[in-house]
């Protein structure tokens, strides 16, 4: 049994089976107790004691589970030598694919070979608008180059699809832009 006030066990697993019990118990302490507040029209034991089953139970009944937090950490403050070295990294690379960017409605940054990008591409030639596509190496060539521009745009993938000068992510956030319509907004606008 889980007694749900300490977290304590009050019976003990056969000899053996004393780390999975414990598990279990740790878990249903962890992830179910705050459920058992709500045990009162269940036909729970007590409010201190109850077992994993029950408590198990009670859990898939009420509680839901909880909802993801997103990360919300800020962006450190760069030392200005670090900043001079990140500016200083491969600036060609960046220079041409932040011009195309000003210049394109439209631009794939991608890498041979790679399905991602062939996805994106594809996906763009079904809607029927004009694009430009960059490609920067295969997976195995041409990494360090790739890592400037994942340096400056702050993603860690390719493709890199940018729609009228604003970075939308990859080629899966591209195909959601595209069926929930917002694509096609962004780009009449």
């Amino acid at each position: 049994m889980l007694d749900v006030n300490t977290g304590g066990m009050a019976d003990y697993a056969p000899p053996g089976f004393g780390f999975l019990r414990w598990f279990e118990i740790d878990l249903a302490r962890l992830y179910f107790a705050p459920a058992l507040k709500w045990k009162g029209s269940l036909g729970l034991r007590s409010r201190a004691t109850v077992t994993c089953a029950e408590a198990r139970s009670v859990a898939r009944v009420d509680a839901k589970a909880p909802e993801p937090q997103p990360m919300k950490p800020s962006r450190p403050t760069v030392h200005p030598a670090v900043a001079a070295a990140q500016e200083a990294f491969y600036p060609d690379l960046v220079e041409e694919v932040a011009k195309a960017v000003s210049i394109e409605r439209v631009v794939v940054v991608g890498v041979s070979g790679l399905p991602p990008g062939r996805r994106a591409r594809r996906m763009l030639d079904a809607t029927g608008i004009a694009y430009r596509y960059l490609e920067y190496g295969s997976y195995f060539s041409g990494w360090q180059r790739r890592l400037a521009l994942k340096i400056w745009v702050g993603w860690p993938t390719f493709p890199l699809v940018f729609v009228k000068g604003t970075f939308i992510g990859g080629a899966s956030d591209l195909r959601k832009l595209i069926e929930s319509g917002e694509f096609k907004r962004s780009i009449s606008d």
